[in-house]
Order: C-alpha cells, then structure tokens, then sequence
C-alpha cells in the first residue's frame, strides 16, 4: 500500500472542500455586515473546535504513540517534506501503529491527512490575516489562496500590493513617482553641497525622495514609538546600522514641527511617538496603521523594523 499516496490523496481534498467553504463563510459574513474580526475569530475557533473532537482526540484516543512519532517526524527523518512523509508513514510510524476497536492504518492516515491539512490552513490564515482582511473587506475572494506565496512574504505580492493601493490610493501614486527611474519628474528638490553651494537632486535622488516621502506622520510616530521601546529594552545591538540609517532618515521627514515651538505634551506627534498604537482606541485603526507602514516599508528593505511590526500585529489578533 503506497501510504504517501493515500496521506496526498485526503489532504488535496481536504484543501480543496475547505477553501471552498471558507469561501463561502466570507462571503455569508460579508453580506450580514459582521466585522472582519468577529468573523475571523468566529470562523477559526469553529476550525479549532473541530479538529479537536473529529480528529485530534481520535488520534489521541485510538493511536497515540504512532500520532506523536508523525509529529516529532523531522526528528525521526531528514530531508525533503514530501520524503520524510512517505518514509515516515512506511517506517515509524506503520510499526508503532497498534490496530484498535476497528481502527484501520489506513483510516489513520487518512484522519493525520485531513487533521494536519486543517491546521496548515490555521497557520497560515493566521500568519496573513492582514493580508484576508483586505481580502474581505474588498470581497476579493478569488485571492483567496490558503497557501504561502513563493518565495515572498504576501506583503510584497502583487495581490497585496493592488489591496493596498486600492485601500490608500496615494500608495499607487507614489509607487508611479517612484518607478518613473530615469525620467522622473523633478521636484526642484534642491540639496545643499559644500559651502553653500546647492544642486539639484538627481534622478536617483528624486526616486528615493518619493519613497521616502509616502510616509505620513502616523506612520512616522509609529515607527519611532517602536524603536523607542527596542532602545529602551536595549534589543538594538545586533541590527544593521544600515537598516537604522534609513528608519533615522524616514522618521526625520515628520511634518509636524511643533515640538520645537510647543510643550512636548501639546506636540501631536510627540504625543503619538510616545503612546505607539495606545493612541489609538480602535484595534481595526491599529491594525491599518501597521498594515500600511508594513506595506511602505518594505520598500527600503528595513525587515528588523518589518518583523516587530508583524510582531506587534499578531498581539492584536
């Protein structure tokens, strides 16, 4: 009996029947108005409430020792996932295996397929609920994939990215300055050299100037509130001083000068810097926040930055 093959066979389906379903929750959820994360919540306690009492406990129940070698498998097997699945289900834990009250090899199989298929779909809807959220909120439901793009993180598909610009329009007319590259328009943007002497931004300068720029103070306040609780932490040491230039070099092109005119306590963006997302009261405005300094972001490759942002997003979720 070729186990691999009967281990692939009811996780393809298991996929397939559940994203249509989620599909269809979406959809239902959307058309009664529910809130993105009353409906997220809802829908992934209901998935884990059924994996527990349709799977998790019968494989608990009826065939422990085999279910806690196939999930300590890369403990047993090296190498490529698909490999390590066959050889463990023909070796492992086949030998562990005691049959039950019933209970065939094959009918346990079939329940590790489905019961890990449902909890790769939790994984992974969980590590992009920003992502979904666009999704619903837009009723995008053919980007509804239930899988990790390759190779990339979802913030930097070209689904998010059409989500974004959808969302924050600005983001698009930016993204067009930015990708002009040699016939940028210029924006008379002039820098100082030497004693005096000023010239002209090039091309190149122009571009980096535009993405720089799509940052609002929001997202400023932000950036600088989270670097301040790393500073504080002292969690600072190990990143690249190039990663810190360039945040340095956002977060200076805040507009709101009233710090230096004002007492720190009447400076909007002094106030917003030092309370973070506790400035906010709405957890969908926090998570917007994120989302879109997150999306600005990783267009000048600051992952430290990008990575307690997630970070902070998942405390939220």
């Amino acid at each position: 009996m070729d186990y691999h093959k009967l281990y692939s066979h009811f996780y393809d389906k298991t996929f397939i029947i559940t994203k249509r379903v989620i599909i269809s929750k979406f959809k239902k959820a959307k058309v009664k108005n529910r809130p993105y994360e009353k409906f997220r919540n809802d829908m992934l306690m209901d998935l884990r409430g059924y994996i527990a009492e349709k799977f998790e406990n019968v494989l608990k129940g009826k065939a422990a020792e085999s279910y806690i070698i196939f999930k300590n498998r890369h403990e047993y097997v090296e190498g490529d996932s698909q490999a390590v699945l066959k050889q463990i289900l023909e070796e492992e834990v086949l030998n562990a295996f005691v049959y039950s009250q019933g209970y065939t090899y094959n009918g346990f199989v079939a329940d590790l397929a489905i019961e890990t298929c449902l909890n790769d779909i939790i994984s992974h809807y969980v590590s992009h609920s920003g992502y979904y959220e666009l999704v619903y909120e837009q009723e995008r439901y053919n980007y509804i994939f239930l899988e990790d793009f390759k190779g990339i993180s979802y913030e930097s598909s070209s689904e998010f990215r059409e989500m974004q610009e959808f969302k924050y329009p600005s983001l698009k007319e930016e993204r067009e300055k930015a990708n002009l590259g040699n016939n940028v328009v210029d924006f008379n943007i002039e820098v100082e050299k030497g004693l005096g002497k000023k010239k002209k931004c090039s091309s190149d300068e122009n571009k980096m100037l535009a993405i720089i720029n799509i940052f609002n103070d929001n997202e400023r306040a932000l950036l600088l509130s989270v670097f301040n609780d790393q500073l504080i932490k002292n969690k600072l040491s190990k990143t690249p001083l190039t990663e810190l230039v360039k945040l340095f070099k956002i977060i200076g092109h805040y507009e709101d000068l009233s710090i230096f005119t004002e007492i720190s306590k009447n400076s909007t963006f002094y106030v917003k810097s030092n309370k973070g997302l506790g400035y906010y009261k709405s957890s969908s405005r926090k998570l917007e926040l994120i989302d879109s300094t997150i999306a600005k972001l990783n267009k000048n490759n600051i992952s430290f930055m990008i990575d307690l942002l997630k970070s902070k997003r998942l405390d939220l979720l």
